[in-house]
């Protein structure tokens, strides 16, 4: 069987009172590759700055509501370490 590496389910962000993206979903198994196409400002970064930067502990106002996870785990509860 085939693990899904990352999951996005009804994902929303509002990055400094702006809302960068609403309810996403997607998954990508594991050995996959995926891209993202879409116009300028359309929240491709904000979802990769989403995996990488802990919204708590960032100078931007973030908020945020879903989830993302790796390989099961809620990026929320794993060590980032910068």
């Amino acid at each position: 069987m085939i693990e899904t590496a990352l999951s996005l389910e009804g994902f929303s962000l509002i990055v400094d009172g702006k809302k960068m993206l609403d309810n996403v979903s997607a998954r990508s198994s594991e050995g996959q590759y995926r891209s993202s196409t879409g116009s300028t400002r359309s929240g491709k970064s904000a979802i990769l700055r989403s995996l990488f930067i802990s919204t708590k502990s960032s100078s931007m106002m973030f908020g945020q509501a879903g989830s993302i996870k790796l390989f099961g785990s809620d990026i929320d509860q794993l060590d980032r370490k910068m």
